[in-house]
């Protein structure tokens, strides 16, 4: 039996941070990971979605210029060679990833590791003993829960599908389902969304989720909020839908190519043999960990989304770190997830950092939250006839200092600009500090310092 001071469980974004950390403070450590390294966001989400984003980008680009007087048509994008592509340089970050464990000398097995007891998980035939572990296996998208509802394909698809559907139909108006939604539409798709809440991008400020719907209807796609998709049927090489408004209206029904499905994530638990080693679940089926990432084990901790913990790669890459840190550096931090900065790749892209102006006022009352607010038409689409493009900045601010615990951007490169704000806001920062920095004009992001 071979033995470590660290086995961690998945080789995603926080177990291989997690992994790297414990081994370049000495330790022997193992990774195990049955599928390619890298997890969910190198494989199936994030950089291959961002790189559709870019394209895309590049798409609505060649069609501003024509807009704009450029003469000759705009070229046609071949999604079958982009999708290849994006494949082969997903493989070659498995590469580097593979290589870089190596070189920290960490112990990487091939394989799923199942708990035989507390202190020893099986890989195949062979058991590994560890003094403590680091369960990291992510969360997967399970098919919607209706009738039909293995009919629809889900994220992991998404970036393999043959060629761009004329007509798609994207259940959930989340995050993901807003970005596929949306590069789908740049791409030439006819898009319609059905989202069962009474807005998309439900957890976002009231005000970007209003701005983002109507602008996803100024450029073409169908929006339903209120509504649920009740059956999808087989059409021929389609789909039909049935969707219900929840308002008691009459339901509809729609012929699709496709059906994606953008909603529920479930932990990747059921393979690892948390009953022999007496690790606990939550009452949604997430491992249950406390503030330092422990489970109800005490040697045995989790990070990222098997923890439940917010599905963003950063997110999970710092709490493995830090964690790695307080096991065997001395470290004190703890994983602060109050203040996370988040990007949405929409065509035009959100980039977030705190509060909402709800929870601000949940949090520090009425009379203390207060918010500065500008939309605007961005100098990137300033000579494009007929833009369909606003950009907006909101800011939420709380107490006399008018401490900044909330910024909300809509524009093009928010997910840039909302990176170096994020610093300021995470520091605490008020709004005076915001006032009192120089703006850089002209540009969207001086609308965050010159606020009134």
């Amino acid at each position: 039996m071979d033995r470590f001071d660290l086995i961690v469980m998945g080789g995603g974004s926080g177990g291989l941070a997690a992994a790297r950390r414990a081994a370049s403070h000495g330790k022997r450590v193992a990774l195990v990971e049955h599928d390619r390294l890298g997890g969910t966001c190198v494989n199936r989400g994030c950089v291959p979605k961002k790189l559709l984003h870019d394209t895309a980008a590049l798409v609505e680009a060649m069609h501003d210029a024509q807009r704009m007087g450029f003469e000759g048509p705009v070229p046609k994008p071949s999604w079958a060679r982009l999708r290849d592509r994006i494949q082969e340089y997903i493989t070659n970050l498995n590469g580097i990833y593979a290589r870089n464990l190596d070189k920290d000398n960490v112990t990487y097995v091939v394989g799923q590791a199942r708990f035989v007891d507390s202190h020893t998980v099986r890989v195949g035939s062979e058991d590994l003993h560890a003094e403590r572990f680091v369960i990291a296996t992510g969360a997967r998208p399970k098919p919607p829960p209706i009738e039909g509802g293995h009919l629809a394909l889900v994220s992991d698809d998404f970036f393999h599908l043959p060629d761009v559907p004329e007509r798609v139909l994207v259940l959930g108006g989340g995050y993901i389902g807003m970005e596929f939604a949306g590069i789908l539409s740049t791409f030439g798709s006819k898009v319609t969304i059905v989202e069962f809440l009474d807005r998309v991008l439900a957890p976002f400020d009231e005000d970007v989720s209003k701005h983002m719907h109507e602008l996803y209807e100024r450029l073409g796609i169908e929006v339903h909020v209120r509504a649920a998709v009740t059956r999808i049927e087989a059409a021929g090489a389609g789909r039909k839908v049935t969707v219900r408004p929840r308002d008691g209206a009459e339901s509809f029904e729609g012929t699709y190519d496709a059906v994606i499905s953008a909603v529920g994530r479930v932990p990747n638990v059921e393979d690892l043999g948390l009953d022999a080693a007496g690790v606990k679940l939550d009452a949604r089926g997430f491992i249950e960990v406390n503030e330092d990432e422990q489970t109800s084990v005490p040697h045995i901790f989790a990070v990222g989304d098997v923890a439940g913990r917010p599905a963003l790669t950063p997110v999970a890459i710092k709490a493995g770190r830090r964690l790695a840190d307080r096991l065997y550096a001395g470290g004190t931090e703890r994983m602060r997830y109050d203040v996370i900065p988040t990007a949405v790749f929409t065509p035009v892209e959100i980039g977030v950092v705190g509060l909402t102006e709800q929870q601000a006022r949940d949090r520090y009352g009425e009379a203390s939250v207060k918010t500065y607010r500008s939309e605007f038409k961005p100098m990137r689409k300033a000579l494009v006839p007929g833009t369909a493009v606003r950009a907006l900045v909101k800011m939420v601010v709380a107490g006399d200092d008018e401490t900044v615990v909330g910024l909300h951007l809509v524009g093009p490169e928010a997910g840039e600009i909302i990176q170096g704000f994020a610093v300021a806001v995470t520091a605490g920062l008020t709004k005076k500090q915001f006032d009192d920095t120089i703006a850089i004009h002209p540009s969207l992001a001086e609308e965050a310092v010159t606020l009134r």
